[in-house]
């Protein structure tokens, strides 16, 4: 693994039971110059997380985590691995689109009837286009590598 350049983890870590712990184990086995991609989704704040966290328990259970940028540098640090560069990019996102990408096994009618009303649907601060409520969620790019002081 040495000779390895990069690695690009794309919408990897909110699967893996423990990430520090498998940051860790990759890093282990790579050179000093070696850079991770990680591109990650994440909630704007954490009054999103504890929103997604309930709707995810009701329509998926594969999907054990929903990063904060806090949570998710967190997990980088704590695998010994220091940010090079890091970009945060907004996007509108919403459940019939979850359904669409697999994110659910639930129909969409079914998915988006899970927030009518109830406190999530307030701190995901859902905003109407046409007939489809959307809420914020943002696309962290991070390139990480070796922390050699950690």
């Amino acid at each position: 693994w040495s000779d390895i350049d990069l690695i690009t983890m794309r919408q990897v870590m909110h699967y893996l039971e423990s990430p520090a712990n498998t940051l860790r184990q990759i890093a282990k086995r790579l050179s000093p110059s070696t850079i991770i991609y990680i591109c990650q989704i994440i909630a704007p704040t954490q009054g999103t997380v504890t929103a997604l966290k309930k709707v995810l328990e009701q329509m998926d259970t594969s999907r054990p985590r929903i990063f904060s940028f806090e949570s998710l540098y967190s997990e980088i640090y704590a695998a010994g691995l220091s940010i090079e560069k890091i970009s945060l990019t907004p996007f509108s996102d919403n459940f019939t689109d979850w359904k669409t990408r697999g994110l659910s096994n639930r129909k969409p009618e079914t998915s988006e009837g899970i927030l009518n009303g109830t406190p999530p649907a307030r701190e995901l601060e859902l905003h109407k286009i046409g007939d489809v409520e959307y809420f914020r969620n943002w696309f962290c790019h991070a390139l990480v590598r070796l922390d050699r002081c950690n």
